[in-house]
């Protein structure tokens, strides 16, 4: 059986997916390089991440949505949405654990509020990629 090519809000969630990736991985890495020492730089850096993850996501969301049109949202959707919230709901209460470890480390601000602002990407990243599946396998 042949898959039908991605529709506009496929396309609109692997958007989310690769620019979420790609802005949060240089993010982590300049935070992880610099450390609590450079604290000013990263508070920098992830101002500019956010202000570049957002111009990326409006642009591409409407480009993809210019070329593609707009799709209805029916009972499918929302079903898939919120199962995808769930599994995002597990990946963000196991990493807030861990940050809660990471906290009792004693490793300092910076790295506990690191923990839990990658605890929070994950479970995004959970939610989309969970929401792509579930279209993908037709649920």
């Amino acid at each position: 059986t042949e898959k039908a090519p991605p529709g506009t809000r496929e396309l609109g969630l692997w958007l989310l997916v690769v620019t979420t990736i790609a802005v949060y991985a240089w993010y982590f890495w300049r935070a992880a390089t610099l450390g609590p020492a450079g604290a000013g730089r990263v508070g920098t850096s992830f101002a500019a991440a956010v202000i570049i993850l957002i111009v990326l996501q409006i642009v591409g969301q409407i480009v993809i949505t210019v070329r593609n049109g707009r799709e209805r949202t029916d009972e499918r959707d929302r079903h898939i949405a919120m199962t995808a919230t769930q599994n995002a709901y597990r990946v963000l209460t196991a990493g807030a654990w861990c940050a809660l470890g990471v906290a009792a480390l004693s490793l300092g601000a910076f790295w506990t509020i690191h923990a839990l602002l990658l605890a929070v990407v994950l479970a995004e990243l959970t939610r989309w990629t969970s929401q792509i599946f579930y279209y993908r396998a037709g649920a």
